[in-house]
């Protein structure tokens, strides 16, 4: 099933699979502004990263507003090889700009618990930033 949204800008959203997979490529191809994409207070935008691979139950919601869409998950966020607590993401969020990301990667929940314990096991997105 695939749902287009649109708003000032569009982005696609198909689920399948159980998968949900967010297609940021599409974001930027139809207006010239750039869209921000806040996945749990983590800005990403469309011209630096163009796709995400979440399972629906990661997601706990999806809203857009103006060219910012927020995606708020379950899972684990770990930075530079450190486990994040969930009251500490949005202020260090708010401190890495996207040009310092390096890398994400998803960690699937197995994975995640036997390296974090309990607090892997929704799986684990894990940065490396500069």
């Amino acid at each position: 099933m695939k749902i287009i949204l649109t708003l000032a800008f569009a982005f696609l959203l198909s689920k399948g699979n159980g998968q949900i997979n967010i297609d940021l490529s599409r974001s930027h191809n139809l207006v010239s502004e750039k869209v921000v994409y806040e996945l749990d207070f983590l800005k990403l935008d469309s011209i630096r990263f163009f796709s995400l691979n979440l399972k629906d139950k990661d997601v706990k919601f999806i809203d857009s507003k103006d060219s910012v869409v927020s995606i708020k998950t379950r899972l684990l966020y770990v930075c530079n090889g450190m486990p994040l607590r969930k009251t500490d993401r949005k202020n260090i969020f708010n401190k890495i700009k996207t040009e310092n990301i390096v890398s994400i990667s998803l960690i699937p929940p197995t994975v995640a618990v036997n390296r974090y314990g309990r607090k892997g096991r929704y799986g684990a997105i894990v940065l490396g930033v500069h």
